[in-house]
Formats: structure tokens, sequence, C-alpha cells
């Protein structure tokens, strides 16, 4: 007898792509959580008490992806956008006043040190527009990838990456940084975000590193020596501070039979590339030569330069070089050289 085959496999149950509900809104399809969170808006304020459902106003789009994040959707608004995604919700983000929402749009357009779109690894929204813990008037929102802060006095500004996580475990705008005054910015080999209190500098060999805003930086060589032999010594110091003022101390001293001409250059390279020099020349009579041994400088001024520049200049690093000769533009040469890339050359002071 033949018997009937068995088709043994087992059945294959296709699966169904899961779709949000949708609803109509003055003529719009909006996903059912972001028109709950519309309808909840009407319950929220913004930093200056406003409305949030008045901020946003009417819908002007149909439910639509994100572009640029995976697996979110949106609706615009007259003033803003709600974004949803199945792990974070909907949340509101308002484009005026704050314009914590108007900045969110804006990360489209930047990239991180690696090409990366800023908007991508933001990704969505995790929370509606709130006020700062502990910063009194500013506002934030959060989102899968970092955050955006807003306040009257700095605008809106994110943070994300290496320079947020930095940023976090200080304590974020509690810190004695406070809040973000510029969006992720480039630098010769890395990135930077200013603070009201300082910045946050990065780059892939060492990473993040905060640098506090100070009103004076000194930069003091140490004991000066040369080779080969040659008898002269000294030590130099340099003071600059916030409002362009510098004060340049320096000894150099002749213990030998020669006489010698004496040149030093100390050079502060901001992380931007900007190179600041510091030159002194002098001269130094040995036995041969009646005259001093010493060559001794104290000098005092102002240069704008600095003042405008110092913001970038802090954090930088500083390099000297010395010479026994009158010609002190192969030091400078030096310098450029050890410290790498030098975009411009400020000279500030030859005494």
């Amino acid at each position: 007898m033949n018997w009937p085959r068995l088709n043994t496999r087992p059945a294959i149950r296709r699966r169904r792509s899961w779709q949000p509900n949708l609803e109509e809104v003055e003529g719009r399809q909006l996903l059912s959580a972001i028109g709950a969170e519309h309808a909840a808006t009407a319950h929220a304020a913004d930093a200056y008490g406003k409305v949030g459902q008045q901020l946003l106003r009417a819908p002007t789009s149909d439910a639509m992806n994100v572009p640029g994040v995976a697996g979110t959707r949106m609706n615009t608004f007259q003033s803003g956008a709600i974004h949803w995604s199945p792990t974070t919700g909907a949340h509101a983000l308002y484009a005026v006043y704050g314009a914590i929402g108007a900045e969110y749009a804006a990360t489209a357009y930047e990239t991180d040190y690696y090409g990366t779109v800023v908007h991508q690894i933001l990704g969505a929204p995790t929370s509606d527009e709130m006020d700062v813990p502990g910063v009194a008037g500013a506002r934030m929102n959060t989102f899968q990838g970092g955050a955006i802060y807003w306040s009257p006095a700095t605008g809106a500004h994110v943070v994300y990456g290496a320079i947020g996580g930095l940023y976090n475990s200080m304590g974020g705008p509690t810190s004695y940084l406070g809040l973000p005054t510029s969006d992720e910015q480039g630098i010769p080999g890395g990135r930077e975000t200013y603070f009201q209190g300082g910045k946050i500098l990065w780059n892939p060999q060492n990473g993040a590193r905060a640098v506090q805003a100070v009103s004076s930086m000194t930069f003091d060589t140490g004991y000066i020596t040369f080779d080969n032999g040659v008898p002269v010594g000294g030590s130099a110091e340099l003071t600059a501070y916030v409002d362009g003022s510098y004060h340049f101390t320096g000894h150099f001293h002749d213990s030998g039979l020669p006489s010698y001409n004496d040149s030093l250059v100390i050079g502060l390279v901001s992380p931007s590339g900007v190179l600041y020099t510091f030159v002194h020349t002098g001269h130094m009579a040995g036995t041969f030569e009646s005259g001093s041994r010493d060559d001794n400088w104290d000098v005092s001024g102002t240069n704008p330069a600095l003042a405008a520049g110092w913001a970038d200049l802090e954090g930088c690093r500083w390099y000297w070089s010395a010479s026994t000769s009158a010609d002190w533009n192969p030091l400078i040469g030096q310098i450029e050289q050890v410290a790498g890339t030098v975009l411009s050359v400020v000279s500030i002071v030859v005494a």
C-alpha cells in the first residue's frame, strides 16, 4: 500500500511589521503617540512660561521618517516638531525662543571628527524640553547620543561624543564649565567645545581634557644651558594676561672668555594653530671685552592680538628655544617644526 506523503516541515509564520496607529489632527495624519504628546504639550511650558501647544501651533506635515535617524518618525508643526521612536517615545522640540529644535535641525549639516553627521549621533530625543537641573533660566533636551542646552545668554548648543562624556562626568552645567557657548568645532588634529567657564579639547591620541578659563598664564623655562661647552646660562619667565598685557623677564650670564650675543624665543601655540612669539635679543661681554657679563631684561606691554585670541590660547602648548646668536628667526622655525601644525604666527614683542 502506498501511503500519502506527509509534509514534515514546520509551518512558516510570517512576521507582521508593527505600525503605530495614525490619527488626524487639523487635516494632517499624526502618529497616535505624537498626537498624545501634542495634547500633553497643552500642559507644558517653555522657559518663558509659554504653553507648549501654543508654541508648536498647527501640524505642517503628515507622519514621516526622520532623515538620517533610522526607525524614528516625526510630525512637523508651524513652530517645532515632535519625534517618536519605539525606544524613546514621543517628545516635542520647539523652534522658537530657546531654539533647541532649530539647533537639532542644524546638526543635520554638521559632522564630527570622523565625518559622521551629528544629527545621526544624537538620534531621537529622549525628553521633552525641561529645566536644566541646578541652572536657573536654562533649558535642555536630551537625546539618545547627547544633549542640547539653551539659555538667553548662551543660545542653543549641542554636546555629544567624548566631549559630552567628560562634560557629564564633571557635573555638566553645574561644573565650573557651566553651559556650552559653542557647538563642537574642528581644530588641528582634534575638536573643541567652548563653555562659560572654559573649554574641552579632544584628539584621538589623548582623548578629552577640560581647560578652565583663567585670567593669566605663566611660563617658566627653568635653567637654560647651551651645548658644546658654551659658558652661558640663564632663565626666562613670561606671564600673559587676559586683557592682552604681558610681563617678559629673563637673565643670561657669560662666564667665559669670548663675548656672546644671545636670543631667546618663547612660543605659545593655541589649539587652533596660532603661534604667539615673544622674542628677546641681547649681548654679554666676556673676559676680552669691557662691559657687563649679564644680559637682564624686564619688559611689560600690551598687545590687542593677545587679548582677542585669549579664549583660544587657553590650554595652549608652549615651547622655548635659545641661541648664542643675534638671529632669532631660526628659533621660531625650530618651534614651528616641533609644534607641528601652525596656521599663523603673531609676533608679540622683541625685547
